[in-house]
């Protein structure tokens, strides 16, 4: 839990329990299940740093698998996430340990406010540490296994004489889908190695080999515990125990550590009402969610990089779906509430609509609908607003995936937020379909959607419809949805000898 220390102060405290359980030292290694919170004083300024280390960490580990990385290709983004914000290295063990230690706790109050949020946090806190038990050695992950009292008995020699033959016919073909893993991986870099050196790889590690069995190679692990594994007829199964290879106790270690963290993240969103009195940590809790580490699109556009005649090419070329479907609302009803005014304005001004274009823009539109004087009055301070000319005289920001999925649902007269998270099935498919996307892609679509992957599904909208797109970035801003869209058909329009229109530049880096 966090309580409140002095004026300048967080204290992440734990119950008196748990002081008691962590009698042989209250920190956890970095292999760690986080059974016992931290029970030290920081500072509210390293409760902010350490927080954003980890949201970083995650959120790098999420666009790794927005891309569609996987296997080796995951286990080094993660690797350069882990060396890029949460280092850990020998002659700063300790310090390692603390920080990632209390910055996963710090985040389990961020992300326990929500299904939503809870289910982010699980799937890539997950995957940090298989990423992290993939890399120690055996002997490390047993005694691992010993401190956080997952004691998985081994084979008997007697229970391996017994089951020799099915434990022998799980091992090869478990062998086998090794084996074939391993070929294609050193097709891929064998390939890769001829791209950039000419040659071949001849690297296929791994391949080949018979089959030992060993009183140590498999252990007994309850069967509800192995279910991941019992779904893709990895074990064998017998008196209510699952026989997993040593290989393959990863898999039970990571559904062991979900099962507890999930328990523990909606214990923490019961009792986190008690946390609201405190005006210093809550409001960055609830920002921690919301965190948007990309570029800071309010000062990368070019100003009056686009033009008023331009809009609608642009709604149908390059815009996202969330600011088309807005864009097709404004043009056939000339209105949006102020969710929806304020979602495309803020997108329109920082991919470069001018003030006065922006003022023109909306004015044409609403008064179609009302006198001058009533828009005059009623909204052109807000456009202003936006701009920095009118309030405190700054300039607000557009909006990030993040914010726009998490923040307040669209009600019934409302057309803001994100199609692919507040759309049902039916109305997504068939937008979708009148966007010339349809067949298996569609279905991918609405597949990552059912599994709540609402910024992959987006990425994979921005594949489908600029097909042969070279790189394309996970998409965690709609201006950056628009900007790789605009780079792609001006690579189109150079290839075909049509003049290239102004680029966006990207000047900074930013929190927002």
């Amino acid at each position: 839990m966090l309580g409140v220390g002095s004026r300048k102060t967080a204290v992440v405290s734990s119950k008196a329990h748990a002081r008691k359980a962590a009698g042989e030292g209250s920190r956890a290694a970095v292999l760690s299940l986080y059974a016992v919170p931290p029970t030290e004083e920081l500072s509210l300024q390293e409760f902010e740093e350490l927080a954003l280390k980890r949201v970083q960490l995650l959120k790098a580990i999420a666009a790794a698998k927005a891309v569609g990385k996987s296997g080796k290709e995951l286990s080094l983004a993660v690797g350069k996430a882990v060396d890029a914000f949460l280092p850990f290295r020998a002659t700063s063990r300790d310090e390692a340990e603390r920080e990632d230690h209390i910055s996963h706790f710090i985040l389990r109050l961020a992300y326990c406010r929500t299904e939503e949020l809870r289910r982010w946090f699980l799937t890539h806190e997950c995957e940090l540490l298989r990423w992290r038990i993939g890399r120690e050695s055996p002997a490390a992950v047993e005694a691992f296994l010993a401190r956080e009292n997952l004691n998985y008995p081994s084979l008997t020699n007697e229970e391996l004489a017994r089951f020799e033959a099915q434990l022998t016919t799980i091992s090869t073909i478990m062998k086998r889908k090794d084996d074939r893993a391993a070929l294609a991986q050193a097709a891929e870099s064998s390939l890769a190695s001829l791209k950039t050196t000419g040659k071949l790889a001849k690297d296929a590690g791994g391949v080949g080999g018979g089959i030992r069995l060993t009183a140590g190679s498999y252990f007994k692990v309850p069967f509800e515990q192995a279910i991941e594994l019992v779904q893709r007829r990895q074990v064998f199964v017998n008196g209510g125990w699952a026989y997993v290879r040593r290989k393959d106790m990863v898999a039970i270690v990571v559904a062991e550590f979900r099962s507890r963290l999930s328990r523990s993240l909606a214990v923490a969103s019961k009792a986190l009402p008690q946390l609201s009195e405190d005006e210093r940590v809550v409001p960055l809790l609830t920002n921690l969610s919301r965190q948007y580490l990309g570029p800071d699109y309010s000062k990368t556009k070019v100003e009056g990089a686009i033009s008023l005649d331009q809009i609608d090419t642009l709604a149908k070329r390059s815009m996202p779906l969330c600011m088309s479907n807005l864009h097709s609302h404004l043009r056939s009803a000339h209105h949006l509430k102020h969710g929806g005014r304020r979602q495309y304005g803020l997108f329109l001004k920082d991919i470069g609509l001018s003030m006065e274009d922006s003022l023109n823009f909306w004015r044409a539109e609403f008064t179609q609908m009302m006198t001058l004087d009533k828009f005059s009055k009623s909204y052109a301070y807000s456009i202003r607003h936006n701009y920095g000319k009118e309030g405190r005289r700054v300039e607000s920001r557009a909006f990030s995936c993040v914010r726009i999925i998490t923040a307040n649902a669209p009600g019934p007269a409302d057309h803001h937020g994100c199609p692919f998270r507040h759309f049902s099935p039916e109305k997504l498919a068939h937008t979708l379909t009148a966007k010339g996307v349809g067949g298996a892609g569609l279905k991918e679509i609405l597949n990552l959607i059912a599994g709540h992957h609402y910024q992959i599904a987006c990425t994979r909208y921005f594949e489908l419809t600029h097909p042969d797109a070279e790189t394309v970035q996970p998409i965690e801003h709609p201006n950056a949805f628009f900007t790789q869209s605009e780079a792609y058909w001006r690579a189109k329009q150079g290839s075909s000898g049509e003049e290239a229109k102004p680029k966006l530049r990207l000047a900074s880096w930013a929190v927002c």
